[in-house]
This record gives structure tokens, C-alpha cells and sequence, in this order.
């Protein structure tokens, strides 16, 4: 499978599979401040049932990007192994777009989740019903995107996470054309719920497990260079100066 890699610059290059997420897993801080040691703490901690609420706080932040490096405007969230703080912003409470109100209210359900992954349709279409105090509403949808997003967690390798520069990505390179950047295909938020579940299990899952055989990459890999990718197509600006610890 041949593609095309595109630099900083916009530059096109013929390259190999192998060589294009080789380069954009390496480009995942560009555009993110939180280092991956938190992904893999709450990831881990959900697999082996240990410090549940706060790996599904985690989650949640990590989501929502409700965490910060070094900013002390909320309670303290992580410390990484280096010894670097991460704190909530204040953005991690109820009345916001965070859905902290549902996020909040999974560890309890945590046991019953996990036995209920053999049939994950059904379990993301209840997850996505639950309300929340949202900043727009007092009832507001926890929605796909963030039920889907929550399952990786419990089971990273069988639900890869969706999300719009994500798809914007796995729909670029699937195209096998050039499109102009920045790229706009059918916006994923135009989606019904109904939609974007037919899509995830119909077109994304196939296309994102393509993508990690022909490479020989991880589940984490391939969402890296998808995460990164979509959003240098999508014409999101490179920050000047990102400070993160602990690349991974």
C-alpha cells in the first residue's frame, strides 16, 4: 500500500506505509500537552480493576482535555513518573462540555461493563443516552464519540478511538487522491448517533485494523499518526512551544 506523506510544509513525498506512520506517530506532540504516561496509567489500571475513579477521571480529562501540565487552577490529577504535576482544569466539573457528571458515575458500573463487551453495540448506544449537565443544557447526551472513547479503555485493542481529526485522517488516506488541506470531507458531527455507529463498526474498525496489519503498529500507534495527521489536514496551527514530559 502506497501513500503520500505530507510534511510541515505541505510537501508531498511518495513513501511507504511503513515510512508515512513512521513519521506521523512521532508528530502526536505537536498538538498535545499530556504525555502519554497517562494514557497508559489509566489504561492499565481499568485492565487490572485497580485506583478505578481516579483512572476514569483520567480518562474523562484526557478526553476532553481538562487536564493541564503544571497549572494549578483545579485539583492535583496525575503525577507523572518524572515527577511532573498535571491538574484539572477548571474545565473538569458539571456544567461543562467535560460530561464530568457521567464520566463520574462509571466506576461504579465498571464490572458490569466489562462482561457486557460481547455485545458492544447495545452497550455504546446506552452509554451515549446518559444525561449529563452539559454546557449548552442541563441534559445533554454523553454521545458516541465519548462511550466509544471509554470502551478503548476497557478494551483498547478491540474499540480504536473515533474522533473528528481522526476520521478526517482514515478518510483522507483511504481516498487515495489529493484533496485540498485543509481537508473537509462529510463533518463526523453532521453524523446521528445511529450513523456514526454504522460507521465505526462498518467502515472506520476495518480501514483502522488495515491500516495496523500492513504497518505492523499497535492500536496506540496507528491512533497516534491518525490523531496527529488529521489534525495537521484539518489546518490546526502547530503551537510554537509545547511543553510536555515523558514523550512516549
Amino acid at each position: 500500500m502506497n501513500l503520500f506523506a505530507l510534511g510541515v510544509h505541505g510537501q508531498q513525498t511518495n513513501c511507504s506505509l511503513k515510512d508515512f506512520i513512521d513519521y506521523w506517530k512521532d508528530k502526536y506532540y505537536w498538538y498535545t500537552t499530556v504525555s502519554d504516561s497517562i494514557y497508559y496509567y489509566a489504561r492499565d489500571s481499568l485492565k487490572e480493576n485497580r485506583d478505578i475513579e481516579k483512572a476514569i477521571a483520567l480518562v474523562g480529562a484526557w478526553k476532553t482535555n481538562s487536564i493541564s501540565l503544571n497549572s494549578k487552577s483545579g485539583n492535583l490529577a496525575f503525577i507523572c513518573p518524572c515527577g511532573a504535576k498535571y491538574y484539572f482544569t477548571d474545565m473538569w466539573k458539571t456544567g461543562t462540555s467535560s460530561a464530568y457528571d457521567v464520566w463520574m458515575s462509571l466506576p461504579d458500573k465498571l464490572y458490569e461493563h466489562k462482561k457486557r463487551l460481547t455485545d458492544p453495540e447495545r452497550l455504546i448506544i446506552e452509554l451515549s443516552r446518559l444525561k449529563y449537565n452539559g454546557a449548552r443544557s442541563s441534559s445533554t447526551e454523553f454521545g458516541l464519540i465519548y462511550s466509544i472513547t471509554y470502551l478503548h479503555f476497557l478494551d483498547s485493542d478491540s474499540f480504536p478511538i473515533l474522533d473528528k481529526f481522526v476520521y478526517n485522517a482514515i478518510e483522507f488516506i483511504f481516498s487515495l487522491s489529493k484533496p485540498h488541506i485543509p481537508f473537509e470531507p462529510k463533518h463526523l458531527a453532521t453524523f446521528k448517533d445511529y450513523e456514526k455507529l454504522s460507521y465505526y463498526r462498518r467502515k472506520f474498525m476495518p480501514k483502522f485494523n488495515q491500516l495496523k496489519k500492513d504497518s505492523d503498529s499497535t492500536v496506540r500507534e496507528i491512533d497516534k499518526v491518525l490523531w496527529a495527521f488529521g489534525h495537521f489536514i484539518s489546518g490546526s496551527l502547530v503551537p510554537k512551544s509545547i511543553k510536555v514530559c515523558c514523550k512516549r
